[in-house]
């Protein structure tokens, strides 16, 4: 099961959640490979890996507070190429239990530059906004994430790997702004 790092901390009335989405991810899903069992050839529109739902816990002090004054997504990832050049995104996306969670709009996107035989790293943060934030007051939401590969330029095929090494939403909630 994950782990959730939550409270610990705190300013002018604040309360700062910490939830550790990358626990909830198995091995396999934190290490996703891309054109490894088939390949992904050269000159193909973008080619869509998704990883998950997976489902998350929301903390108790975290549900059903209304009052959120600042949410962000925070990564850090290496993509390890081999071969082909592009683009990767990595999109995450957040829903409720039982909505189609890769239908709307991903909640954070990250771009990666892929270079034949090169390591990248990706270590970013990006502010949540609607309909992202307003899940995080729910028990419970999906999370998943997609790396979305773009090599339509490439001569080669694109064959790599990424490991999510953290992932992490921040939730600052700010008692004094309902009343």
């Amino acid at each position: 099961m994950g782990m959730l790092a939550a409270g610990g901390g705190c300013g002018a009335g604040r309360i700062i959640v910490n939830v550790d989405v990358g626990s909830f991810l198995s091995t396999e899903d934190a290490n996703p490979t891309y054109g490894q069992v088939v390949p992904i050839p050269p000159g193909l529109p973008p080619v869509s890996v998704p990883i998950g739902p997976r489902s998350v816990e929301i903390p108790e002090g975290l549900q059903g507070v209304t009052d959120i004054e600042d949410a962000d997504l925070s990564v850090i990832a290496t993509v390890e190429n081999e071969t082909g050049s592009g683009v990767l995104s990595l999109r995450f996306f957040l829903a409720r239990p039982g909505e189609d969670l890769f239908a709307g709009e991903p909640a954070a996107v990250f771009f990666v530059d892929l270079v034949p035989g090169e390591t990248a790293r990706v270590e970013d943060s990006v502010v949540l906004t609607e309909p992202a934030r307003s899940f995080l007051h729910d028990a419970e939401i999906q999370f998943g994430y997609e790396l979305l590969l773009d090599g339509s330029g490439s001569t080669e095929a694109l064959r790599g790997a990424v490991r999510i090494e953290k992932l992490m939403i921040r939730v600052v909630n700010d008692p004094n702004l309902g009343g």
